[in-house]
């Protein structure tokens, strides 16, 4: 549906969380995608064809969640205004095999998953904590490329910087605990 919509997206959230941590509860499905105008039209369209009721139901807005009629299944598809949405944000992302049947599917690169969640910054979600477990999970098998991590967060506002550092600070003390 988000291909058909012509939208670049990547699974991100908790779903996105469980590829590269232990996983957590989750009713719902994120997908970070390029949004503008445009594609929030055609992504309206395509849901709607999917058995999909987006809410909002016109274009232009960051966040669309989508349900299933029929199924009650949740999809939240966003683009968060605080997030700078690059290219390479993309271009990171890692094809990742969903399960038998179900195909592959993008999902955001650890370094990304993180500070999407430092943005989110939602206390009652405990997204702090989430971005903790995902780059202490990824820090100790070699997995998170801490410069790129860095360069990232210094493009997002001061406070994200200082959180996201934080974050990779908290981490390293949490792997070195480990040893």
């Amino acid at each position: 549906m988000l291909s058909r919509a012509g939208l670049r997206y990547a699974l991100a959230g908790r779903v996105a969380l469980a590829v590269y941590a232990e996983p957590e509860f989750t009713v719902d499905v994120d997908f970070l995608a390029d949004l503008d105008e445009l594609a929030s039209s055609s992504l309206i369209v395509e849901a709607e064809k999917e058995g999909f009721k987006p809410e909002p139901s016109e274009p232009g807005h960051w966040h669309y969640r989508l349900r299933h009629e029929r199924w009650g299944t949740f999809f939240d598809v966003f683009r968060p205004p605080e997030f700078e949405l690059t290219e390479e944000v993309f271009s990171r992302s890692r094809l990742v095999r969903l399960g038998s049947g179900w195909g592959t599917c993008p999902v955001v690169s650890p370094e990304d998953l993180v500070i999407l969640f430092v943005v989110a910054g939602r206390e009652e979600r405990g997204d702090v904590q989430k971005a903790v477990k995902v780059c202490a999970s990824r820090l100790a098998v070699g997995d998170f490329d801490e410069r790129y991590y860095v360069r990232r967060l210094r493009r997002h506002r001061p406070r994200y910087l200082a959180v996201g550092l934080e974050v990779l600070r908290a981490a390293k003390r949490s792997v070195e605990g480990r040893r």
